[in-house]
């Protein structure tokens, strides 16, 4: 069960860079390619990457992650970017 954690922890780690790489690469170089079309391409996967990102919404790897937490007696998490970056950065710096 400890296997899974670790994996879903690195997926997500992984998951975060590749939507990071694929916004920069749908903002700088599908308008290029497709003009007005690449707009119609942009616009729904960056939104949707945002909405993600930025809203409350709970992301499904967080529950998975959640879900082998608990059954391992650890507590879960409130979000994963909170949880990974943001307290270790605020930590650090006390």
């Amino acid at each position: 069960m400890r296997l899974l954690l670790v994996l879903t922890i690195v997926a997500h780690h992984a998951l975060i860079v590749v939507l990071s790489l694929v916004f920069t690469t749908c903002v700088v170089v599908f308008p290029l390619l497709y003009g007005p079309l690449g707009l119609l391409l942009v616009i729904p996967v960056n939104v949707g990457i945002y909405m993600v990102g930025t809203t409350k919404h709970e992301c499904p790897i967080t529950t998975l992650e959640n879900y082998f937490r608990v059954r391992l007696g650890l507590e879960p998490i409130k979000g994963f970017i909170r949880h990974y970056y943001v307290q270790p950065l605020r930590n650090r710096s006390k």
